[in-house]
């Protein structure tokens, strides 16, 4: 197949030199781009601005649409024409390819379906896509870019990028984020928490161990108390935590961290209250990490969960902290360790 697909490159090369000594770097793009389809899917229509899906499998739910306010849950793969995986989100594809991280959040991750955030070949394999359905398409260099032209041969002429290989499967999709998320927590919290009420808007917490903490109050301000924590996904997955065991349990341990319960340091108001044992530090803990560390009593263990609102937003962090991801500290305070 390669042979043949030099051959074609080298005739249409060769018949480009026979009339110009140069030619525009997209063009010669094209003209490489071509031949490849033409070897490897030679009976593939192109869309509207010039992808081609090579695979669809429809779904069920909701249809993707240009609205602005649209966010779409979307597991992807992305390869070079080479077959060469350079990204990808699936779990099952990680392993396979051998680069599998247990610090790595895979899944579904959320994009805002519009001309400022989303480049233009995968708003094109997105267009009419439904919830449950999976496409693979092959989008050239020229719309593998985050610009916006009415017509194919406008991208031609401006934008330059990589061709790629895309296959997306939409999970999930929504017209209002926020509200995702609510419902998405209400009914973690009512299923495994046994837990129904928010105690601040887009916070849960539950005692797990009430009578051991019965009639007594929170912890006083101005005071340094210590926990040990687990920091998890929704889904399970775990990021961060306090106990060795755990750590090496889950497969997150780092021989350079130390494993330890740490210091809280409770002020007045919880935005204020800070980790670590600089004892007038302020606010580094993440808004719902911070109110639940404010609610707490001497020896009590219990179990929080908040909205991205309260925790990483839109930014997420890092590889293991998804954009719009809801998140789960199991929380134990302890005595100050020798």
């Amino acid at each position: 197949m390669k042979k043949w697909l030099y051959i074609a490159v080298s005739v249409l090369l060769a018949a480009g030199c026979a009339r110009e000594k140069s030619v525009n770097e997209n063009v010669a793009a094209k003209r490489y781009f071509d031949a490849w389809m033409q070897v490897n899917y030679p009976r593939t229509p192109a869309t509207g601005k010039g992808i081609y899906i090579i695979k669809d499998t429809p779904g069920t739910g909701m249809e993707v649409s240009d609205n602005t306010d649209m966010y779409v849950f979307v597991t992807y793969t992305q390869r070079l024409l080479s077959g060469t995986v350079s990204a990808t989100t699936d779990p099952k594809m990680a392993q396979q390819l051998g680069n599998y991280k247990t610090t790595t959040y895979y899944g579904p991750v959320p994009w805002l379906v519009n001309k400022a955030t989303l480049n233009a070949g995968i708003r094109e394999t997105l267009r009419g896509m439904k919830v449950g359905g999976t496409r693979t398409a092959v989008i050239p260099g020229w719309l593998n870019v985050i610009a916006d032209y009415d017509t194919a041969e406008e991208y031609l002429d401006a934008e330059t990028g990589t061709h790629n290989i895309y296959t997306l499967h939409v999970a999930d999709a929504t017209t209002d984020i926020k509200k995702w998320e609510i419902d998405s927590l209400e009914r973690y919290s009512k299923r495994v928490l046994d837990v129904a009420d928010s105690v601040i808007y887009g916070f849960y917490y539950k005692c797990l161990n009430p009578e051991a903490v019965a009639d007594k109050t929170v912890m006083p301000n101005d005071t340094t108390f210590y926990i040990n924590y687990t920091g998890r996904l929704l889904n399970g997955q775990v990021f961060d935590t306090t106990m060795e065991d755990t750590a090496k349990f889950y497969g997150i341990y780092s021989a350079s961290k130390t494993y330890s319960p740490v210091a809280i340091n409770k002020k007045e108001n919880y935005k204020n209250i800070s980790m670590g044992d600089d004892s007038t530090a302020e606010g580094n803990l993440v808004d719902g990490f911070a109110y639940c560390c404010s609610i707490l009593r001497p020896f009590e263990k219990g179990t929080c969960t908040f909205y991205s609102t309260r925790g990483y937003a839109a930014n997420g962090n890092g590889s293991s902290i998804p954009a719009y991801a809801s998140l789960r500290f199991d929380i134990d305070v302890v005595a100050k360790p020798k």
